[in-house]
């Protein structure tokens, strides 16, 4: 808080782009991790929304995804992760969980294949998941 009170004196830090807003995003973007970890989904949703909106990266997209999910919001999260997905690798894992979680589980299962074919974080369990899926549906049957 007192970090943001100082950076909104400085010419320049609400303006994207600027190092006034770089400074200002990760001063938010440190303010709403600690909001999540005290389990104030609010605060930390509102920390994100303005830690992105002052310099937008993929990671603060996508940890404003997670607070979206944590708040059972699985279509803005789902969008979000969308957009990130090629800069964030653990966006494809989250993004298959948003899906199966919303009932598309063809969708999860394509993303929870992909994601353990590219041997990101969860690779492991994402085969866990994508094979099971492929059991229990169908899905896939010939593709390997």
């Amino acid at each position: 808080d007192e970090a943001l009170a100082l950076l909104d004196g400085v010419p320049g830090a609400k303006t994207r782009q600027s190092e006034g807003a770089r400074l200002r995003r990760l001063a938010l973007h440190r303010q709403g991790e600690a909001a999540w970890q005290r389990g104030d989904l609010g605060a930390a949703a509102a920390a994100l929304k303005d830690a992105d909106a002052a310099d937008s990266t993929p990671w603060t997209h996508h940890d404003r995804a997670v607070v979206l999910a944590a708040q059972g919001k699985w279509k803005p999260a789902v969008k979000a992760w969308r957009a990130v997905q090629k800069a964030v690798p653990e966006a494809t894992f989250n993004l298959a969980v948003a899906l199966e979680r919303s009932g598309d589980h063809e969708g999860a299962w394509q993303l929870y294949d992909r994601h353990a074919r590219a041997g990101r974080p969860h690779s492991d369990e994402a085969r866990r998941i994508a094979d099971a899926k492929a059991r229990v549906f169908g899905f896939g049957q010939g593709d390997r």
